[in-house]
Formats: C-alpha cells, sequence, structure tokens
C-alpha cells in the first residue's frame, strides 16, 4: 500500500492522535516533532530517528529504527552530556 493512502486512512483516526488548541499532535514513538503531519508519522514512514533518556538517568540515546530486518531492534547510540557551565564573573 502507498504511503500516501496509509497517509489519508490513519490522519484523523489514530490512536496517538491529540487534538489540543485547534492543533493536531501525535504521540507516537519516534515522532520528534510531536505533529500530526505526514512528514513527522512513524506509522506511514519505517526509517526514523529517536532521542530518549538513557536507562541511568545520565545521558540520551538515540534509536535508529527501519534500516535492519524486524529480529534486531535497531541500533542505539548513547550519548553523555552535562550541564552547561556558566560563563565565569568578571
Amino acid at each position: 500500500m502507498s504511503a500516501h493512502l496509509q497517509w489519508m486512512v490513519v490522519r484523523n483516526c489514530s490512536s496517538f492522535l491529540i487534538k489540543r488548541n485547534k492543533l493536531n499532535y501525535s504521540t507516537e514513538p519516534n515522532n520528534l516533532k510531536a505533529r500530526n503531519y505526514f512528514r513527522y508519522s512513524r506509522l506511514i514512514h519505517h526509517k526514523t530517528v529517536g532521542v530518549e533518556s538513557a536507562a541511568d538517568g545520565k545521558g540520551v540515546v538515540v534509536v535508529m529504527n527501519g534500516s535492519l530486518p524486524p529480529p534486531s531492534s535497531g541500533p542505539t547510540t548513547t550519548t553523555m552530556f552535562a550541564p552547561r557551565s556558566a560563563a565565569p564573573d568578571t
């Protein structure tokens, strides 16, 4: 089935859809903008990139899906970060 036909079916009746302040938002996994648009939809596009917090709470995990066969969960990359240090007072 084509991606545009799938979008016509799910754009108004998705379980991830939230309608708030006359705007449509989506709570799909790996939808970084949280917008209910064809461009950002995880339900339509299978190659996605997502950002999640690390298990220990010290950093973020970048998750890439869609390029590997289904049995694997996809490659993940953990990035550690520290709070931005303030400029020294003069």
